[in-house]
């Protein structure tokens, strides 16, 4: 089952921000299949890429079949996931996600960005989109043009889940050509404790603790423990801005690379490894202990590659018993219904 993108009110519902501008982290990617090291990219990178961004949301936005299929045309064994698996990999089936996930067609993406664009814009708030990508996707000591190749109006890059090329093992950054230099990220204490309260507002009517009036009047009536909560939240805002460095482009000062540095070793993780044990000669047993530190969803995971099996194996003894002209219907390389 598909989960839908949420509607642009619940969008709307986040902006806390008229004089700044707000901010949508977009993390588009084959996920192929979706792993661990994937969430903790978009967890990490939402939560501690500095409270001045006005991260509303995050939206996660898988690529179409025929990418995958056009990535993986000369392996005929390779494991190609549909859309509908791919999102339910993100999601375990289910719509309650502090993050969202597109499933339209990739033809309705930008139609859904201009909409949503108009929405804030008359309402009152600005926006703008961030995409969210890996280290290996910054190309340091080539010269790109990153704003043309990824349409956005800035980057947001870590290394919680894979080892950044261009970090030393000082924890020096090299220079991104056709960028200038790596700057610290200044906090506006006022600004940040006066986010702070909007956060607080927020999480209590986001995890449904509290209906938005009740939030307010916990918040107003309970002073010592709103005030504890703001400097527990400017207090996280300091240490992520320590491991936050901004690069800006030489041609568009406007269009920046922020780097937000992992707070442990990554896990190194990826789609690879995990396509690598489903081919492996194992257990279900143990294939299913390898995978659960793999995937957040391992058992929906062995589930698809379960039927991918069955079914070839019904197609190949069903081509045994006809005649060698008797074709497959579709692509063999994806199994199941989707896009």
């Amino acid at each position: 089952m598909a989960v839908k993108s949420a509607p642009l009110s619940f969008y709307m519902d986040q902006a806390h921000a008229s004089d700044r501008i707000n901010r949508i982290l977009v993390f588009r990617s084959c996920f192929n299949p979706a792993h661990l090291g994937h969430y903790e990219l978009l967890h990490y990178g939402f939560l501690h890429s500095g409270a001045d961004l006005n991260l509303l949301a995050a939206i996660v936005v898988p690529h179409e079949v025929q990418v995958l299929l056009n990535k993986f045309q000369h392996r005929d064994d390779a494991l190609v996931l549909n859309m509908e698996e791919r999102i339910r990999l993100w999601t375990g089936g289910s719509a309650e996600q502090w993050f969202r996930v597109f499933d339209d067609h990739k033809s309705n993406w930008n139609d859904f960005k201009s909409k949503f664009a108009a929405s804030i814009t008359e309402a009152g708030f600005k926006l703008e989109w961030v995409r969210l990508v890996g280290p290996d996707h910054i190309d340091y000591h080539k010269h790109k043009s990153l704003e043309w190749k990824w349409k956005c109006a800035g980057i947001v890059v870590s290394d919680c889940s894979w080892k950044a090329e261009f970090l030393s093992r000082e924890s020096k950054l090299a220079p991104v050509t056709g960028f200038g230099a790596w700057e610290e990220l200044e906090l506006d204490p006022l600004a940040v404790l006066a986010d702070s309260r909007q956060v607080l507002l927020k999480e209590l009517t986001y995890l449904r603790i509290l209906d938005p009036d009740a939030a307010q009047r916990m918040v107003e009536e309970n002073p010592h423990y709103c005030w504890r909560a703001q400097l527990d939240y400017f207090d996280e805002a300091r240490k992520d801005a320590q491991r936050i460095r901004t690069c800006r482009a030489t041609t568009n000062s406007s269009f920046f690379v922020r780097f937000v540095q992992a707070q442990s070793a990554p896990a190194k993780i990826s789609s690879m490894l995990v396509r690598k044990e489903l081919q492996s000669d194992l257990s279900p047993r143990e294939r299913l202990a390898r995978l659960e530190n793999l995937v957040v969803y391992p058992h929906i995971l062995l589930e698809m590659v379960s039927w991918r099996q069955r079914y070839s194996e019904h197609v190949r003894s069903q081509s045994v018993s006809r005649k060698k002209g008797t074709s497959m219907q579709g692509n063999p390389k994806i199994l199941l219904r989707g896009r």
